[in-house]
């Protein structure tokens, strides 16, 4: 308890300590310290090395329920300093975070969350792929060739799921990767012709 009343009084260089003493002993920590070490990143987010983004990341792994909201939008930045360095279990949790805060991200957190998908496109669950599907609505300027690819494919794991919204950007998303298409995924856009006949635009339809 006395470690938790301590951080309120802690200075950047402190945190920074702080955070260093996480990467030394990783395993010794009980959910309320993860709790607050968590609130340290919101204190000092600047200050972090990527080896500190790796730890922190990790942390939401040991503690994912006892996050807020201002801490899961410090932790969407955390993935937009070390994006490389996540794991499999690690792209798991925060595509859970994307679930609990989808409103507080913003554009280049949108990019960063769709790279998620494509680093781990097998470990996602029905509620992962309509969080995935609104963050393409967020942000649909922003897709590259290979994102397009990992949404299509979303689309195959969940179809029953999506909203009309949702087809009208799977539709846009056809008109910037018209030759990556396998025969599955052709099969799919048809089907989303047949769920929204009237939100097509000609171009959709040519």
């Amino acid at each position: 308890m006395v470690f938790l009343v301590l951080l309120y009084h802690l200075k950047l260089d402190q945190c920074e300590a702080l955070l260093n003493l996480l990467l030394l002993a990783p395993n010794c920590l009980k959910l309320d310290q993860c709790e607050a070490l968590l609130n340290l990143l919101l204190l000092a987010p600047n200050s972090l090395k990527l080896d500190q983004c790796e730890a922190l990341l990790n942390l939401l792994l040991l503690a994912p329920n006892c996050l807020k909201l201002d801490q899961c939008e410090a932790l969407l930045n955390l993935l937009l300093l070390a994006p490389n360095s996540l794991k499999l279990d690690q792209c798991e949790a925060l595509l859970n975070l994307l679930l609990l805060a989808p409103n507080s991200l913003k554009l280049d957190q949108c990019e960063a969350l769709l790279n998620l998908l494509l680093l781990a496109p097998n470990s996602l669950k029905l509620d992962q792929c309509e969080a995935l599907l609104n963050l393409l609505l967020l942000a649909p300027n922003s897709l590259k060739l290979d994102q397009c690819e990992a949404l299509l494919n979303l689309l195959l794991l969940a179809p029953n799921s999506l909203k009309l919204d949702h087809c009208e950007a799977l539709l846009n998303l056809l008109l910037l990767a018209p030759n990556c298409l396998k025969l599955d995924q052709r099969e799919a856009l048809l089907n989303l012709l047949l769920l929204a006949p009237n939100s097509l635009k000609l171009d959709h339809r040519l």
